[in-house]
């Protein structure tokens, strides 16, 4: 279900007229709340990998050799979820490594 532990939704959206991309956003719930003192690590690292190898499966099946799948994403699973970068990075490189990944910080 759309709220379970490893679930990934995929939206995708009409063609970007400025560059003629497909855009396809992919949500990946593999987090339980925000970190508190009864949950210091909402990030659930199964899931977490769980909606990484969909993701991979998605743009291997949906895309052809002809196009080029980059993967743009914030830092995700750190923060509020309780991750730790440095692993999540790891994962990165294990699941995602044939494709280019663009990593977005938001500075405060």
């Amino acid at each position: 279900s759309r709220n379970t532990l490893g679930y990934v939704q995929f939206v995708e959206t009409d063609k970007d007229l400025t560059y003629g991309h497909k855009l396809i956003f992919a949500n990946m719930i593999a987090q339980n709340g925000i970190i508190s003192k009864d949950n210091m690590r909402p990030l659930n690292y199964g899931a977490l990998v769980k909606t990484m190898y969909k993701v991979a499966e998605y743009a291997t099946l949906y895309f052809n050799n002809d196009h080029k799948v980059q993967i743009h994403c914030p830092k995700f699973g750190c923060g509020l979820a309780g991750g730790n970068w440095n692993f999540i990075q790891d994962l990165v490189l294990d699941i995602w490594g044939d494709h280019r990944v663009v990593f977005y910080d938001i500075k405060k």
